[in-house]
């Protein structure tokens, strides 16, 4: 095991050694959720940035963890990219603690000790720091907060609106966490809006992927009964981030789309589908057939509709749509 700590937060990490690559460094960091790759480059960017911004890029590890990548790469247009996001809402860091405790629950009814107040773990070896602090620091890296004391705060948030119960046996010690049943159906309905006419679509924004977008994705969607949307084509003031999140969020599923040019991936594409699926929102992976070997290998675990046409991304789409998520509220007698 060695000393070295979470490149992101510095706290000490379960490993940290060279990747098979020595341009990339593995990482198993409690504070930032989980494992994780990180470059040298965007090493260097970390060092630039500051906790607002770390606590934005440990969302995006968690999002893409949420999403089955088991041990996202960070590289530095990543670090960039989420340096200039926008920070989650306090009510979706609230539903994020709830999420975390009810994935932690094996039971109904069953305590999650996390430690508030914080206790000081420094200088201890990872084996020797508490489970309850353990929880504490995954609970900093699932609710993008810098201090325990706004994780307490959401606690509070989250107490009283009866979704989840507090125990306090003694001063300075964990306190006991519960979901209610309240709080597991209020989780359940977080998960989908399953009354949602529409579908986000993430893909590359090209000439080049016109034809497949309008008489491939579009239409697809279009005669499974949704309506595509594709936040390029939509006239708004907001900022380009706010409004791809509320989008992805008004979406019955999403359509992700890893096709690419020479310049290589747009990294919003595994960002947008990363964020769907962390919030239980269905993506439909798809890319171009001269496209496959290019797509990151994290995401080729995923089934995707390999394609060299539009008609036959029309046609291989809307089947998995029919069969995935089922005729949408827009399908009409005479839609084929």
């Amino acid at each position: 095991m060695s000393a070295t700590g979470c490149v992101i937060w510095g706290t000490v990490c379960e490993s940290s050694r060279l990747g098979d690559s020595h341009h990339l460094s593995v990482v198993g960091s409690i504070r930032a959720g989980g494992d994780y790759k990180i470059s040298l480059e965007a090493k260097d960017s970390v060092r630039y940035i500051d906790d607002k911004a770390k606590a934005r890029l440990t969302t995006w590890l968690v999002n893409q963890r949420n999403a089955g990548v088991h041990m996202p790469l960070i590289t530095s247009d990543i670090v960039e990219s989420v340096t200039n996001s926008q920070a989650l809402l306090v009510s979706d860091r609230a539903k994020r603690l709830l999420a975390y405790f009810v994935r932690g629950t094996q039971s109904i009814g069953q305590p999650i000790d996390i430690d508030l107040p914080p206790q000081n773990v420094s200088g201890l070896s990872l084996e020797m720091i508490p489970r309850a602090s353990r929880h504490l620091h995954e609970c900093l890296a699932w609710t993008e907060s810098t201090i325990a004391q706004e994780v307490k705060a959401l606690l509070g948030f989250l107490e009283k609106r009866g979704w989840l119960s507090q125990e306090h046996h003694q001063y300075n010690s964990p306190v006991f966490v519960t979901v209610t049943v309240e709080g597991f159906q209020q989780h359940e309905s977080d998960l989908i809006d399953r009354d949602s006419r529409q579908a986000f679509v993430a893909m590359w924004f090209n000439d080049a992927m016109k034809e497949a977008y309008l008489e491939g994705i579009a239409l697809a969607i279009e005669e499974a009964g949704y309506s595509a949307i594709r936040v390029d084509q939509e006239e708004y003031i907001d900022k380009v981030d706010d409004k791809i999140i509320a989008e992805i969020r008004r979406s019955r599923f999403l359509v992700a789309d890893f096709s690419q040019g020479e310049d290589g991936a747009r990294g919003g594409v595994y960002f947008e589908a990363g964020f769907a699926l962390g919030l239980g929102i269905p993506v439909i992976f798809t890319c171009r057939s001269s496209d496959m070997d290019d797509v990151h290998f994290d995401t080729r675990q995923y089934n995707h509709i390999v394609w060299n046409s539009s008609e036959e991304l029309r046609e291989a789409l809307k089947n998995r749509i029919l069969a995935v998520i089922g005729e949408g509220p827009n399908i009409s007698p005479t839609t084929t």
